[in-house]
């Protein structure tokens, strides 16, 4: 247990030192043909398409093939299905900059975008067809794009990492505003040292900075960009709350977090009122029996499914072979082949193609098996309880990854 709750709270810190050998990736294989993918598309679309809400997952953050499948899986569900939101497993913050620039029709250009998305994804080829799908759609405001995760500090973020601080302590007295705005710099960025250490005492200093600025925000006019800061400063609080807890009470601390912002997201959705969240398995699961790291607290799909019913849908993917992205030095990490009585290899079985679509019919006839959903480590469930669906794929592979 232990050693899945390491490599969970892994997968969550990893996001900046991704990257492996192009040399390799020109060579690797490709997972689904083109027929196989768009036949499982297909499939998922069908039963996905009359819900509210849809979670889409991933067996870990470095699945290539998942991501291909996934970017196709949105574009049909924005396209034939009314979709107009996509919310990621990122941070809020510069999606939410993204929002206030599209409603003073200030262009938001593909490098903004993909910042947002964060380095779990957005260096990857096989997301940049997503992307450049979305981006007129988001300028135009026919597509909303946002981030339920609380966690500041992505690589590369276009602006939590510079402007954000400048901006939320803009409204404190000016003997305040330079300090706060520099606390809040340190720790987006994790910019710590002996003279400022990352300790109680400065998270205790931060945030009675952002108390401050909660306050002064709410105590004149409410506006949008208002509503927008204030929900900034909350999330950066929630966030740095967890900055000292133990990984077992960190991890679902922070699956409540990103289900206080989908609800929020979802209040203030306006005409985008059917949503697709971009997330892993662990986190979509309608059951927190995907994993032992919710022993002590549900995930994000036990919420919302409580919340939302049959509106819902999560849909699990994995695999029934192949190798994913884990780390710099372990970039090509094997995943344990399928037993012969799994799901995986039982949904494959007797079948050419390279990608099959399981309802949850299937799933319950089934049975308990073995499956691989929680990080490519398999156990055994009934996992017509723990997804609404899920998708499989004979083999998954690395992401190509640009520079």
């Amino acid at each position: 247990m232990l050693k899945r709750l390491h490599e969970s709270q892994t997968r969550l810190l990893r996001c900046a030192f991704q990257l492996f050998a192009f040399a390799w990736l020109l060579a690797g294989p490709q997972v689904c043909s083109a027929q196989a993918r768009t036949t499982a598309v297909t499939q998922a679309a069908h039963d996905l398409c009359g819900k509210q809400l849809v979670l889409l997952g991933e067996a870990d953050h470095g699945d290539g093939a998942t991501v291909e499948f996934k970017a196709a899986l949105v574009q049909r569900l924005v396209s034939k299905c009314g979709f107009s939101a996509v919310y990621f497993e990122a941070g809020t913050y510069d999606f939410l900059k993204m929002e206030e620039m599209v409603r003073a029709r200030q262009p938001v250009d593909a490098a903004m975008l993909a910042s947002s998305i964060g380095a779990l994804w957005n260096r990857d080829e096989e997301l940049k067809t997503l992307i450049d799908f979305l981006l007129p759609q988001v300028n135009s405001g026919a597509v909303r794009v946002g981030g339920i995760d609380d966690q500041i500090g992505a690589a590369g973020a276009f602006y939590s990492l510079g402007q954000l601080p400048n901006d939320l302590a803009s409204i404190l007295p000016q003997a305040r505003r330079i300090d706060c705005a520099e606390q809040m710099r340190r720790r987006a960025n994790y910019d710590f040292s002996d003279a400022h250490p990352h300790d109680a005492a400065s998270i205790a200093s931060l945030d009675r900075c952002l108390a401050d600025i909660q306050q002064a925000l709410r105590s004149g006019p409410i506006d949008s960009l208002t509503e927008d800061r204030l929900q900034m400063v909350s999330e950066f609080r929630r966030a740095i709350a967890r900055d000292f807890l133990p990984i077992a009470d960190f991890i679902p601390r922070r699956d409540r977090g990103m289900y206080d912002d989908l609800r929020w997201l979802m209040d203030h959705a306006g005409s985008h009122r059917k949503a697709i969240v971009w997330t892993a398995n662990a986190h979509a699961a309608k059951s927190a029996a995907i994993g032992d790291e919710y022993r002590k607290a549900p995930n994000l799909g036990t919420l919302v499914h409580k919340e939302f019913g049959s509106r819902v849908f999560a849909l699990g993917i994995s695999a029934e072979n192949g190798s994913h992205y884990w780390s710099r030095s372990d970039p090509t990490r094997p995943i344990p082949a399928a037993a012969p009585d799994s799901i995986e290899s039982r949904a494959l079985a007797g079948r050419s193609v390279d990608a099959v679509y399981v309802s949850e019919a299937q799933l319950k006839k089934l049975g308990a098996a073995p499956a691989s959903f929680d990080l490519h480590h398999p156990h055994s469930e009934h996992w017509d309880e723990i997804f609404d669906g899920a998708v499989i794929l004979r083999t998954e592979r690395p992401p190509l990854r640009t520079p």
